[in-house]
């Protein structure tokens, strides 16, 4: 088990690391201190040849211009909050408006854009990245400081896993994702891909793709993959969501 840092570029004057953590087994992850992001992800395949499963970039000035979200931590609130505004302990709160008419993945510098505090970190089973960050009280019109740490760790038996906490000084609406996008094949088309999800329900969206509150269940939709299937098994049928 290895680890290793390296610099990919600067924000603003500040240093950007790159944090790697390699098994005997030939994966490997790289996680960037700027928003979290996992930058690579290469896998062995059957033949014991490296696959990279995540979509990104090789220089840092395209993460900062990117506008969705790759490989990064989102935050301070993942999804959408209605028209920016929700009330808590009987008092109305306005966050930033940055997705459409919603509020959207932590606002217009949400924690995909931030800088975290990291360092490596080693263990008997796995070798790990530890990132920790401030958001500060009223950041993006949120209530209470909350501070954050995500905990990366590959394992030996080629195991990525991340567990994210959270501490905060006052009530305040708090969830956070994961936003890699993962490609699994070597070529052609994700249709060709096969997906297993241990997920029985979706939420519903509206058009402005906000969720309505509601729990749709995937059974006999194209939603369904609590079984492995192949993916262009089910987007060929119609489902009212897919006309949004």
């Amino acid at each position: 088990m290895n680890t290793s840092v390296s610099n990919f570029g600067t924000v603003n004057g500040e240093p950007i690391s790159r944090y790697t953590l390699q098994n005997t087994q030939g994966m490997q992850v790289d996680i960037l201190d700027f928003g979290g992001i996992i930058q690579n992800l290469t896998v062995p395949d059957k033949a014991g040849q490296p696959h990279p499963c995540i979509k990104g970039f090789n220089d840092i000035d395209s993460y900062v211009a990117d506008k969705s979200y790759q490989g990064a931590l989102v935050g301070r609130y993942a999804n959408r909050i209605g028209q920016g505004t929700f009330s808590l302990n009987g008092v109305e709160h306005q966050v930033d408006v940055n997705g459409g008419p919603h509020h959207l993945h932590g606002g217009f510098e949400g924690f995909n854009k931030r800088r975290w505090q990291a360092g490596l970190f080693n263990e008997e089973q796995a070798v790990g990245v530890r990132l920790t960050l401030v958001s500060r009280d009223g950041e993006a019109g949120f209530p209470g400081e909350v501070r954050v740490v995500a905990e990366y760790r590959l394992y030996k038996d080629n195991r990525l896993t991340l567990t994210l906490s959270a501490d905060t000084t006052a009530a305040t609406p708090f969830s956070m994702t994961q936003h890699a996008y993962f490609h699994l094949g070597r070529g052609g088309m994700i249709t060709e891909d096969y997906l297993q999800l241990d997920a029985h329900h979706i939420t519903e969206i509206d058009k402005t793709l906000l969720p309505s509150g509601n729990l749709l269940a995937v059974t006999d939709t194209p939603f369904d993959f609590t079984h492995l299937t192949q993916i262009g098994n089910n987007i060929r049928d119609a489902h009212t969501q897919f006309d949004l």
